[in-house]
């Protein structure tokens, strides 16, 4: 709970600044009562967790996730995002070259991400969020348990570069638009694990992040993005979406 309590301070201090975002395709925004339908594909390595039941040890954790997504337009600047898919889930320990596999299950998510700031002229805006996430992949070949969950804040720089004269590049697709986004983020995750009347839950040894990605806006409505996650985790995303 007190995790919880100083994430949501973080949004609160962002909310309070402006308005709130979350990492991934920030540049391109539904208007009012629009919405962006897209699909995912997440890899995370190299993110640390440890559990004082056992010993403190450090597991490294990798997972990949697909994951559909829309985003509805609440105003032209800020909008609405949830998700849904699969997510598997793999637990290493280098100590002792232990693997425990969790087969992929439900995978879901809630965010709120905006735009508070653009200067339209320079191409730059600022924006800042949050979102939810949490999966509970199957049991290993041992009865073994795990269930994820994610609670992350983000600030970010976009920039964006509109193309006046453009050809297309592969027919009938045309690049009106792309856009740099970086940016830093708090992320608290969390594990909850059993093993048979073992119980305990695994905390990612770093919280604070960056990350960084570039998005192709075509036609002015098919959107191809792609973005890194370092310093907490080892990560990126590819998505792949429309607005309707």
């Amino acid at each position: 709970m007190k995790k919880i309590l100083v994430v949501l301070g973080i949004i609160l201090s962002f909310t309070l600044a402006a308005e709130c975002t979350s990492v991934g395709a920030p540049g391109f925004l539904p208007e009012r009562g629009r919405y962006i339908m897209g699909f995912e594909y997440g890899s995370v390595k190299g993110r640390d967790v440890s559990d004082s039941k056992l010993g403190a040890k450090a597991l490294d954790v990798e997972s990949g996730q697909y994951l559909a997504k829309i985003l509805y337009g609440l105003s032209d600047r800020v909008s609405l995002l949830a998700r849904i898919g699969s997510s598997d889930l793999k637990l290493w320990n280098p100590n002792t070259s232990a693997t425990y596999n969790h087969s992929s299950d439900l995978a879901w998510g809630l965010g709120v991400r905006t735009i508070f700031f653009e200067d339209l002229e320079l191409g730059l805006s600022l924006g800042g969020g949050a979102q939810y996430f949490t999966f509970e992949p199957q049991k290993t070949s041992d009865n073994r348990t795990a269930e994820w969950t994610e609670w992350d804040a983000s600030l970010y720089v976009v920039v964006v570069n509109t193309v006046d004269e453009s050809t297309s590049l592969v027919e009938p697709f045309t690049l009106t638009s792309s856009s740099f986004h970086a940016g830093a983020r708090y992320s608290d995750a969390s594990i909850d694990w059993t093993y048979g009347g073992l119980k305990g839950s695994l905390e990612s040894d770093d919280s604070f992040g960056f990350f960084t990605g570039f998005d192709f806006v075509f036609n002015d409505a098919y959107i191809l993005g792609i973005e890194a996650r370092f310093s907490d985790e080892r990560a990126y995303t590819a998505t792949l979406g429309f607005k309707f």
